[in-house]
Protein backbone atom coordinates (compact mmCIF):
# COMPACT_ATOMS: atom_id res chain seq x y z
CA UNK A 1 0.00 0.00 0.00
CA UNK A 2 2.82 2.50 0.80
CA UNK A 3 4.74 1.68 -2.55
CA UNK A 4 1.13 2.49 -4.62
CA UNK A 5 0.65 5.52 -2.36
CA UNK A 6 4.05 6.91 -3.54
CA UNK A 7 3.06 5.86 -7.38
CA UNK A 8 0.17 7.87 -7.15
CA UNK A 9 2.91 10.92 -5.91
CA UNK A 10 1.97 10.85 -2.55
CA UNK A 11 4.97 10.60 0.30
CA UNK A 12 3.18 7.63 1.58
CA UNK A 13 0.64 5.88 3.92
CA UNK A 14 0.77 6.03 8.09
CA UNK A 15 0.29 2.01 9.06
CA UNK A 16 0.38 0.23 12.31
CA UNK A 17 0.65 -3.73 12.62
CA UNK A 18 -0.27 -5.32 14.96
CA UNK A 19 1.88 -8.49 15.67
CA UNK A 20 2.25 -11.15 18.52
CA UNK A 21 6.56 -10.83 19.28
CA UNK A 22 8.21 -12.15 22.17
CA UNK A 23 10.34 -9.22 24.34
CA UNK A 24 10.09 -5.55 24.28
CA UNK A 25 6.96 -4.15 22.34
CA UNK A 26 7.40 -0.61 20.70
CA UNK A 27 4.10 1.23 20.02
CA UNK A 28 4.00 4.51 17.92
CA UNK A 29 0.45 5.17 19.45
CA UNK A 30 -0.33 5.68 23.41
CA UNK A 31 -1.69 2.46 25.23
CA UNK A 32 -5.61 4.03 25.53
CA UNK A 33 -5.19 4.35 22.06
CA UNK A 34 -4.06 0.34 21.54
CA UNK A 35 -6.98 0.01 24.22
CA UNK A 36 -9.63 1.29 22.12
CA UNK A 37 -8.13 -0.15 18.85
CA UNK A 38 -8.42 -4.06 19.94
CA UNK A 39 -12.18 -3.53 21.48
CA UNK A 40 -15.30 -5.11 19.97
CA UNK A 41 -18.35 -3.62 21.97
CA UNK A 42 -18.50 -0.15 20.16
CA UNK A 43 -19.43 0.72 16.33
CA UNK A 44 -16.06 3.31 17.19
CA UNK A 45 -13.62 0.51 18.28
CA UNK A 46 -11.64 -1.28 15.40
CA UNK A 47 -12.14 -4.50 16.96
CA UNK A 48 -8.38 -5.28 15.63
CA UNK A 49 -6.06 -8.48 16.76
CA UNK A 50 -2.79 -9.79 15.62
CA UNK A 51 -2.11 -10.23 12.29
CA UNK A 52 -4.19 -7.36 11.40
CA UNK A 53 -3.38 -3.18 9.73
CA UNK A 54 -4.53 -0.31 10.27
CA UNK A 55 -3.46 2.55 6.82
CA UNK A 56 -3.99 5.83 7.52
CA UNK A 57 -3.58 9.50 5.70
CA UNK A 58 -2.28 12.27 7.71
CA UNK A 59 -1.10 16.30 6.60
CA UNK A 60 -3.10 19.03 5.33
CA UNK A 61 -6.68 17.96 4.06
CA UNK A 62 -6.11 20.59 0.65
CA UNK A 63 -3.12 18.05 0.10
CA UNK A 64 -5.00 14.88 1.04
CA UNK A 65 -8.44 14.69 0.35
CA UNK A 66 -8.57 13.65 -3.23
CA UNK A 67 -6.74 10.58 -2.31
CA UNK A 68 -8.25 9.27 0.71
CA UNK A 69 -11.48 8.13 -1.18
CA UNK A 70 -8.73 5.92 -3.85
CA UNK A 71 -6.59 4.52 -1.36
CA UNK A 72 -9.50 3.26 0.86
CA UNK A 73 -10.91 1.18 -2.92
CA UNK A 74 -6.91 0.33 -2.87
CA UNK A 75 -7.38 -1.44 -0.08
CA UNK A 76 -10.21 -2.96 -0.33
CA UNK A 77 -9.15 -4.23 -3.67
CA UNK A 78 -6.07 -5.55 -2.35
CA UNK A 79 -7.92 -7.25 0.61
CA UNK A 80 -10.70 -9.43 -1.76
CA UNK A 81 -13.35 -6.91 -0.40
CA UNK A 82 -14.51 -5.22 -3.92
CA UNK A 83 -14.05 -6.42 -7.17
Amino acid sequence: MNEWAQGEGQPGLGYIFWRERRGRRRWAVGQEHRRRAHQRDSPNQLGLGVGDAVFFIAGKPQTFVKFAGPARDQGRRRAGLID
